[in-house]
């Protein structure tokens, strides 16, 4: 997914530990150069919170078209 608006490496630490908390998280990589976050869940309903809680520490967050639905195994 696309991340906007972070600009240092504790924009990356605080969503990666506010992330890798959430169940059905397996793993989260961030991308600062990217604007990206790489997310595998286990269970695709937990997408909808793994966009709400970036979005309560203040980034928009964006959905990228064709991207793997395929759940984490």
């Amino acid at each position: 997914m696309k991340v906007d608006g972070m600009n240092c490496m504790g924009c990356v630490n605080s969503i990666t530990s506010k992330v890798d908390k959430l169940a059905g998280v397996v793993s989260c990589d961030v991308n600062l150069e990217e604007g990206r976050a790489t997310i595998a869940l286990s269970d695709a309903d937990s997408e909808v919170e793994v966009e709400e809680t970036i979005r309560k520490l203040g980034f928009k967050v964006e959905a990228l078209s064709g991207y793997d639905e395929k759940p984490a195994v």
